[in-house]
């Protein structure tokens, strides 16, 4: 499969430290030779890129999401919203566990490879939204909103914290993760008073080898 100048490969991700291998990994399709495309450390360090490909990365939040939903798995037939979706992997392990899923992302070049991911798992209902949360609403809520490594824009962070109270059903639950991010308190204080409650916990992940932290925020209306 290819994209527009992107190449694919199916690799097996991992997800997390664990005596049991196969409950913490997950294959995906991704970006094949990505260090060609993505500098990982300028996308971290510098403020002036040229649109970097953020869908691109199968970051540790997504990591540490898919992690959860395997372990504790959503009932059967969960509305499942996967925001900023990229590459998929938290939508993926939801739809494995029987999840329907809406996989949307600003960047419809993510979109050819979260089809052939959907595809090879054998998904039953998934579909893909090209999605600006900052300006555009869906015609409906969710029971379970997926929110990996969205909060990194401060100027976003008021427009997704209202999207993610428009989107989220009244008893339903968004799945945050942040890092590296020292003011994602302020996206997190919107969310708290637009009435969410914040339940906190720090995850740590294997990305490429090394054990890497991030924060897990489980939301729900107080």
């Amino acid at each position: 499969m290819t994209g527009p100048g992107w190449e694919s490969r199916l690799a097996r991700l991992d997800l997390g430290p664990s005596d049991d291998p196969e409950a913490l990994t997950l294959e995906l399709y991704v970006v094949d030779s990505l260090d060609k495309h993505v500098d990982r450390q300028r996308l971290l360090n510098e403020r002036e890129l040229p649109d970097p490909p953020y869908w691109a990365l199968p970051w540790i939040g997504a990591r540490a999401i898919a992690r959860r939903l395997m372990a504790n798995p959503p009932r059967d037939g969960t509305e499942v919203l996967d925001l900023g979706c990229g590459l998929g992997l938290a939508g993926v392990a939801a739809g494995l566990c029987g999840c329907s899923v809406t996989f949307a992302d600003f960047a419809p070049e993510c979109f050819a490879f979260v089809e052939a991911s959907a595809r090879h798992h054998g998904l039953r209902n998934w579909q893909l939204r090209e999605l600006d949360f900052c300006h555009d609403r869906l015609p409906t809520s969710y029971d379970l909103v997926l929110a990996a490594d969205v909060v990194y824009e401060p100027e976003s962070y008021r427009p997704l914290a209202e999207f993610l109270d428009a989107q989220t059903a009244q008893d339903g639950t968004v799945l945050l993760t942040e890092t590296l991010r020292a003011d994602a308190g302020l996206c997190l204080g919107h969310l708290r008073e637009l009435g969410f409650v914040d339940q906190p916990s720090a995850q740590w992940v294997l990305e490429d080898g090394r054990r890497e932290r991030t924060w897990l925020h489980e939301l729900r209306r107080g």
